[in-house]
């Protein structure tokens, strides 16, 4: 006979990246917890598989707001401006060399900037500008080299123009770290639920999950339910307005979940 407690968490605010340190302050659940899993719908897996790893799965995120003064003059003399406009595209072309010339081809890295906003009519020398961007990786050490070359590119590009530039950078989420031995639990369960061959070994891919607050503090694994079905129409990314899960999937990623407690209860059975 089985013993033990089993939490279901349904936990808000994953798209923010903040809703799993508040759900670890809700009550005391997370202090008797003795290992924790969670799963993510996946639109480039089959329906009908999960995929996993041990180790690194998913990517730590930061993000980087750039603040860019310059000086505002008419169109017709730009000479009596300094071109925030200017400085926020060389700013962001300058930002590329960091993956490309800064950064190891063997380590995991992607900087993508996301916003530019600039100037404020079609005849005027733009006098302020904004960029925000993010950053993605598995290495804390590269986080510091990657945050100190955006402050180093942003304040020396625009101060190249006459003008001048502030960094404020955050971090989102760490990486996600799957534990080995909560990894093979999954692997385990999946075998039994779906059979053998549904589950298999993904690739670490740089999306993020907030999930990993809570492996920070506990043993645990993340894995991701397939949700690619051609039949069903369930053909588009996570965050296409196109979006839709093959509902059959779920019961299938539910009693995985089961599994995997009645495993794990199996396995720690209490004196």
């Amino acid at each position: 006979m089985l013993s033990g407690t089993i939490y279901l968490v349904f936990q808000p605010g994953e798209e923010v990246g903040t809703g799993a340190p508040y759900m670890m302050e809700f009550g005391d659940w997370f202090e008797k917890t003795g290992a924790i899993f969670g799963a993510h719908l996946w639109c480039t897996f089959p329906s009908g598989t999960v995929g996993s790893r041990k180790g690194e799965i998913m990517a730590a995120t930061e993000k980087f707001t750039i603040d860019i003064s310059g000086k505002q003059s008419h169109g017709s003399q730009p000479q009596l401006g300094v071109d925030a406009v200017c400085i926020a595209a060389a700013t962001v072309m300058n930002i590329q060399a960091i993956v490309a010339r800064q950064i190891s081809p063997l380590d995991s890295v992607v900087v993508t900037v996301g916003t530019v906003n600039a100037g404020d009519r079609w005849n005027i020398v733009g006098g302020e500008a904004h960029i925000e961007g993010t950053v993605r990786h598995f290495n804390s050490e590269i986080s510091k080299k990657v945050k100190d070359s955006i402050r180093s590119i942003a304040e020396n590009t625009a101060a190249a123009y006459g003008g001048s530039a502030t960094l404020q950078y955050e971090r989102i989420v760490p990486a996600t770290i799957n534990d080995d031995d909560a990894t093979a639990f999954i692997g385990k369960a999946v075998a039994q639920v779906l059979g053998d061959g549904a589950y298999f070994e993904c690739e670490k891919n740089m999306g993020s999950e907030d999930f990993s607050y809570f492996q920070e503090k506990k043993p645990g694994a993340y894995f991701f339910i397939g949700n690619y079905n051609e039949a069903e129409g369930t053909v588009y990314s996570n965050h296409s307005n196109h979006f839709t899960s093959d509902e059959g999937v779920l019961t299938g990623g539910a009693a995985v979940f089961a599994q995997i407690a009645v495993n794990w209860l199996a396995a720690h059975k209490r004196a």
